[in-house]
């Protein structure tokens, strides 16, 4: 592959190629290039468990198209890593991020347009964040939002805004939902 030999190796289990490298990351630069350029083709989904920025940048640089699609997950993110997802990282449609948060992590600016955004372990989510966001869906988990901030939410929701939101989903504790629908 460009050059170089490539240990390879089908594995049984589900008939995928296996290579070997001696620097993962440079191995995954090489077999993206060769395949795209194999191909005629953009990247136009990352999952990234390590190394998230440096490899997400690296992706967009290299071609003239943004992302459909960034995944995070496997790891901890860095309060870095998170603010660069979420304001800064060019993708058009799909932000997913299954990966813990920094403990204490907060998102103090406003959300970016993002069609689809699911946040697995979204305690540092506020209610400041869910009025700042512009998505068609919204699914947290683990949320620590309060009865009270639900309500807030949906009545935001209700009289106009978030006008492109089809979706919203929150793992949240327990629920009055007596209280939340009282209004």
């Amino acid at each position: 592959m460009n050059g170089q030999d490539v240990p390879v190796q089908v594995r049984r289990s589900d008939g995928n190629l296996v290579s070997y490298w001696r620097n993962k990351m440079d191995g995954l630069k090489t077999i993206t290039d060769y395949v795209t350029n194999l191909f005629n083709i953009n990247v136009s989904e990352v999952h990234v468990s390590k190394n998230a920025i440096k490899l997400i940048k690296w992706v967009i640089r290299r071609q003239k198209t943004p992302l459909d699609s960034v995944t995070v997950c496997g790891v901890t993110s860095s309060e870095e890593e998170l603010i660069y997802i979420l304001r800064d990282c060019e993708t058009l449609s799909q932000i997913e991020i299954c990966s813990f948060s920094p403990r204490n992590f907060r998102f103090s600016e406003k959300f970016r347009r993002i069609d689809f955004l699911d946040i697995w372990y979204g305690e540092w989510v506020t209610l400041d964040n869910l009025l700042t966001m512009d998505g068609i869906d919204i699914i947290l988990g683990s949320s620590s939002l309060s009865n009270n901030d639900v309500n807030v939410f949906l009545e935001h929701w209700l009289s106009g805004g978030c006008p492109r939101l089809k979706l919203f989903c929150a793992r949240i504790g327990t629920v009055d939902i007596l209280q939340s629908l009282d209004s």
